[in-house]
């Protein structure tokens, strides 16, 4: 028997893939590592044996090389076997009791991933609502436990706040009864003031008021003519009606003005200042000259009167 007889003789009985080292470990412990996994690359090219890579690795399984998507093996190794084992009974599981039967040492997120991946390559079925999901071989075994899966939920809230309830009620028949506790008494409300009242407001009159009546005239005229007539103050000196600062000033002025002149001084009252008497012709320079010069005489001129 050649090698090829004795590798599918041995794959055909194992229930889960196994590694080319496995493999050469069974049929040919004393061969040579490369050579086996040549001849195993060879005979999946043929058709002999299935391949399946998994993280970087091939794993080898009996029978034809699957021609159509539903045809392929389970990804994983052992556990895709175990899983598709347990959900034979025909039942519904979810994630968590999978993980719980199948492996309990991984993670949720590694047994939904290995589920999504049997899903994918349509080997068990999947129902799903929002966050809940169920799995099985049949699509109807996986509807029926997600419908089992609500009604126990619903089962499950209906309990709990039953018994909420029951608790409650215990807790108010234990409960004292309370007493009533005496109000205490209020103070009486002092009587509001009074609120001062606006006087009343007068009527402003709009327009021109009416002409008075000759009763009214006759009156006005009587009390005009009863009256004896203003007459103003005569003037009696020329300083009435200044003030008194300017009066004292002016007298202080005439007294000082008195002594100088009883001392024998002379006061003259001066007229405007006279700058220059003549003007000179055009044709000549320009000469100012003053009254009394004796050298103006030499050229004509124009005698103006200042005044």
């Amino acid at each position: 028997m050649n090698r090829s007889a004795r590798i599918r003789e041995w794959l055909a009985t194992q229930h889960i893939p196994a590694t080319a080292r496995d493999i050469m470990q069974a049929v040919e412990p004393r061969g040579e590592l490369n050579k086996f996994c040549a001849s195993l690359s060879a005979m999946h090219k043929k058709g002999l044996v299935r391949a399946n890579k998994v993280n970087g690795r091939l794993y080898y399984s009996a029978g034809r090389a699957p021609k159509s998507r539903r045809g392929r093996r389970p990804t994983k190794t052992g556990r895709a076997h175990r899983v598709r084992e347990l959900l034979a009974d025909g039942r519904g599981y979810t994630v968590a009791e999978l993980r719980a039967k199948v492996d309990p040492g991984t993670t949720s997120s590694r047994m939904s991933a290995c589920l999504s991946v049997l899903f994918q390559q349509g080997h068990i079925a999947r129902a799903q609502d929002g966050w809940f999901t169920c799995y099985a071989l049949t699509q109807e075994a996986a509807d029926q436990a997600l419908a089992d899966l609500f009604a126990t939920r619903e089962a499950r809230k209906a309990e709990l706040k039953r018994a909420r309830q029951a608790a409650a009620a215990e807790k108010r028949r234990t409960r004292a009864p309370k007493t009533p506790r005496a109000k205490p008494a209020r103070a009486p409300k002092a009587k509001p003031r009074p609120k001062l009242k606006a006087p009343p407001v007068r009527d402003v009159p709009r327009g021109m008021p009416p002409p008075p009546t000759a009763e009214v005239r006759a009156a006005i005229t009587s009390i005009a003519r009863s009256r004896p007539p203003v007459r103003p103050a005569p003037v009696t000196c020329a300083l009435d009606g200044v003030p008194e600062r300017q009066r004292a000033a002016s007298e202080r002025i005439a007294a000082d003005i008195a002594e100088f002149q009883a001392r024998g001084g002379k006061i003259e009252r001066l007229g405007p200042t006279q700058f220059f008497t003549r003007i000179e012709p055009a044709n000549g320079p320009l000469r100012r000259t003053w009254a009394g010069d004796e050298a103006s005489s030499a050229a004509p001129a124009l005698e103006i009167d200042d005044e």
